[in-house]
């Protein structure tokens, strides 16, 4: 005796969280898809980038949740002001660099709609 289940939708929030990217379901053409540290639609900042900035505010004593910086625009606009205004200049370099991505895709996204 066996029993199957129906896979159930993805709610809109658990699906950011799990694919920040976006899910391959969504996209027309797997080649639209925007991919940590290449741009595409959205240009969102790479994977590493973001790792190598939770490990420097960690050194300054600061918290950073990277899967909350690829969905929570407001968020991550508050974790770089703050590391823009630290005394470490290479995150500060990392800040900027990061604050010009989130820039890039804000507008991009704001030109599609």
């Amino acid at each position: 005796m066996s029993t199957t289940h129906a896979a159930q939708p993805l709610s809109p929030g658990l699906k950011a969280l799990l694919f920040p990217f976006g899910h391959p379901a969504d996209a027309d053409d797997w080649r639209e898809l925007p991919t940590p540290g290449r741009p595409g639609l959205g240009d969102d900042p790479g994977m590493g980038a973001l790792l190598r900035f939770k490990s420097m505010m960690g050194q300054e004593g600061l918290s950073v949740h990277v899967a909350r910086m690829c969905y929570d625009r407001l968020y991550a606009y508050e974790r770089i002001a703050c590391a823009h205004a630290s005394a470490n200049d290479p995150l500060r370099r990392l800040a900027l660099e990061l604050f010009q991505t989130y820039h890039r895709r804000d507008e991009a996204r704001q030109l599609s709609t």
